[in-house]
């Protein structure tokens, strides 16, 4: 989802994008026309870099935002859990036999997080994930902290 965003939203002219380098997300690209920064930062709970699309107008993400996202990765096993109770039961189906109930997260890679502009509550946002064994992108629709639904793209 992430990618197709930046690639969806880089204008057609030679012009450099806007950029800036944020204490919290690294380096970003502005993408005007939709209204987002998107770059790549580290996850903690993970200790790797993931792709991060933040809403946000000109002038960068805000205070609230960086507050997210520290709050996101604290949080991240009680999340991920309940990310958890809505990601498994389509690859349960789809894996069949071969179903690891050990390890379903070994299915999953996490890519990227979109944060939102954090202007209304709950807040809406979205984690996204690849499957290599079946080719498909799942992006967990959050309100709040909460999953709130589950969308299935085919690469």
């Amino acid at each position: 989802m992430l990618d197709f965003i930046t690639r969806l939203f880089r204008p057609k002219q030679k012009e450099p994008l806007p950029s800036l380098t944020d204490p919290v997300f690294g380096p970003l690209v502005y993408f005007p026309a939709a209204g987002l920064w998107s770059g790549a930062a580290r996850f903690g709970p993970l200790d790797r870099e993931i792709e991060i699309v933040v809403e946000a107008d000109a002038a960068g993400p805000g205070e609230t935002q960086r507050v997210f996202f520290n709050e996101l990765a604290a949080r991240w096993p009680e999340i991920q859990d309940a990310i958890g109770a809505i990601l498994f039961p389509p690859i349960k189906k789809w894996a069949k036999s071969d179903y690891d109930e050990n390890n379903p997260w070994g299915y999953f890679e996490l890519r990227g997080v979109r944060i939102p502009s954090l202007t209304t509550e709950p807040a809406e946002w979205a984690v996204s994930y690849w499957c290599p064994s079946v080719k498909h992108h799942f992006d967990v629709q959050m309100s709040g902290w909460n999953p709130d639904g589950l969308d299935i793209a085919r690469k």
